[in-house]
């Protein structure tokens, strides 16, 4: 399978992990966004989707998969279900962060450390279900 997805099993925290490059699998990012969507469905509030960008990107992968997200898809960072969160380092993967803030308006975190996204997602869940005094 050119991605995986692995849901948390307690948390609404999915971590998507792709093989790259993408245009040698075809529907690779919209099938993931498919798959995260169905898990939005049937959660109650959002869904953190750790999104591990440490490979090869090119600026084709870029590219193809900005395509994807950026227009709303059920899914996709762009669906106001999901919270996105990269993890990944290096040029490429800081220009498609910020490609993809400048398209999406989204703050659109980014860890070096696969740990350190989870902490933050944990951190922002529990903020969230915090009730104010």
């Amino acid at each position: 399978m050119p991605f995986v997805i692995t849901k948390l099993t307690t948390e609404p925290i999915v971590i998507t992990s792709w093989t790259l490059p993408f245009h040698r699998y075809g529907d690779n990012i919209r099938a993931s966004n498919a798959h995260v969507a169905r898990i939005a469905e049937t959660t109650a509030g959002p869904v953190y989707r750790i999104i591990n960008t440490t490979g090869d990107l090119s600026f084709s992968d870029i590219h193809l998969w900005l395509a994807e997200h950026t227009t709303n898809t059920p899914g996709s960072i762009s669906d106001p279900r999901i919270h996105a969160i990269f993890v990944g380092g290096g040029p490429l993967v800081e220009l498609l962060v910020k490609k993809a803030r400048n398209r999406t308006g989204l703050p659109l975190p980014l860890y070096s450390s696969l740990d350190d996204a989870i902490a933050y997602a944990r951190n922002e869940l529990a903020q969230s279900s915090a009730v104010p005094v």
